[in-house]
Parts: C-alpha cells; sequence; structure tokens
C-alpha cells in the first residue's frame, strides 16, 4: 500500500498501523480531539493532528485523524481515516478561523 493507492481510492493507515494500533489511534483522537462538530446523540465527528504521519489521503501523507461516532445513548460505535488537510470532505467548519 503506498499513497498512490489512495489517490482514487479511500484514505488508508501506514501498513505499520496493525488493528490495535489504530483503535488507539481513534480512541486517542475522541479522547483529546483538537476540534469537534455535531455534538447530538446521533453523531460527532472528532478531528486530531497527531504530529506524526499516519497514512494517505487522495495521494496525500497526512497527520490527521478523523473519527466519526454515532449511536443511541446507551450504545456508541466510532471508526475513522487519516484525512489530508483542507480535503473537501471535512467541509467549510473544519478550515481554519
Amino acid at each position: 500500500m503506498t499513497a498512490e493507492h489512495t489517490r482514487e481510492g479511500p484514505a488508508r493507515y501506514l501498513p505499520a498501523f496493525g488493528p490495535r494500533e489504530v483503535c488507539e489511534l481513534e480512541t486517542g483522537t475522541i479522547q483529546r480531539p483538537d476540534r469537534l462538530r455535531g455534538r447530538t446523540p446521533a453523531k460527532t465527528e472528532y478531528l486530531r493532528d497527531t504530529g506524526a504521519v499516519i497514512g494517505w489521503d487522495e495521494g496525500e501523507a497526512t497527520a490527521i485523524s478523523f473519527v466519526e461516532c454515532s449511536g443511541g445513548a446507551s450504545v456508541r460505535a466510532f471508526h475513522g481515516r487519516p484525512i489530508r488537510p483542507g480535503s473537501p470532505k471535512l467541509g467549510p467548519s473544519w478550515r481554519e478561523p
């Protein structure tokens, strides 16, 4: 897997990130986000600059972790991915003020 594989496809973590490392990274993003959006019972999105490259998005190396958390009040699930700064997927509310 290389950056080129993400140019047209989905973002990917570096090959060194196994299931445990991905879970730790995404849990850390939820616990210590730089920004969050949509604090509703149904969905919250978290964004964190990890300070080191974690993967690729749209062919670019990135240190940004993006995690979506959804579910009800008693049961929540989350999943995330690397995301490049300025990605249209983030929308205008994630851009620098």
